[in-house]
């Protein structure tokens, strides 16, 4: 079975970059003073970013906020039509359990397919 582009998490990933660029974040792993987001990148909070290596995890995108190092947010992307999203929320919340070594940690988790 062939898949269109439309479809493929790739896609999907374009639609999220723009959508998160247009909020006025930068997609670039930066040390302005600007709000930024990382993708598929160590997260740069050296404690949290050794939790999640060594679980084998590593957040899709993780938001930081000016200057900071600790992130506010990790979004996890899928591809249109795929996993549920409900199953992406959950990923992200794992991930941020893990980073934090929490069962609550304080920060916001989301989940897109575009």
């Amino acid at each position: 079975m062939k898949r269109s582009i439309g479809t493929t998490e790739a896609y999907a990933r374009v639609r999220i970059n723009s959508m998160i660029e247009s909020a006025g974040f930068k997609l670039v792993d930066c040390d302005s003073d600007d709000p930024s987001v990382d993708y598929e990148r160590a997260v740069r909070n050296q404690v949290m970013n050794d939790r999640l290596k060594s679980a084998g995890k590593i957040p899709d995108y993780h938001f930081y906020p000016p200057s900071a190092s600790t992130p506010i947010a990790f979004l996890e992307a899928k591809r249109i039509g795929g996993q549920k999203l409900d199953h992406a929320l959950e990923q992200a919340a794992e991930y941020a359990r893990i980073a934090w070594d929490s069962d609550k940690p304080p920060m916001l988790i989301f989940a897109s397919d575009g």
